[in-house]
């Protein structure tokens, strides 16, 4: 009994390990455009997620422009993401600034009041 468990218990790893290494590290996520606000205190990026067989993404995400140096390096203010469509759709899409605090992406208006922006 404990020998059938053992190789019950090593052929679900062997598959865990199967669908990780083929589903999970193949996204690969490319900013191909930049739209900063009027005040330039924030910045839209809009993302192509490619996930090769599985299709895609496209995002928009919204960081503070500040940043700090430290040392050797610089640390960018962490990004939220405000917008998700279909891959592909960033061929087509408008991403434009009504003002300091509201974004227009595709007609659909996102008030960055409505996240939290470190």
């Amino acid at each position: 009994l404990a020998a059938g468990f053992e190789m019950l218990l090593c052929g679900f790893f062997l598959l865990d390990m199967f669908f990780t290494v083929v589903f999970l590290g193949i996204t690969c996520n490319t900013v191909v455009r930049t739209v900063p606000s009027p005040q330039n205190t924030y910045v839209a990026e809009v993302i192509d997620s490619n996930q090769g067989a599985l299709g895609g993404d496209t995002f928009v995400e919204v960081r503070k422009t500040a940043s700090a140096n430290v040392l050797f390096f610089t640390v960018q203010s962490r990004s939220v993401r405000v917008y998700e469509g279909e891959w592909g759709e960033l061929e087509t899409m408008e991403t434009v600034w009504v003002d300091e605090n509201t974004l227009l992406v595709n007609n659909e208006t996102v008030y960055l009041d409505h996240f939290v922006l470190l």
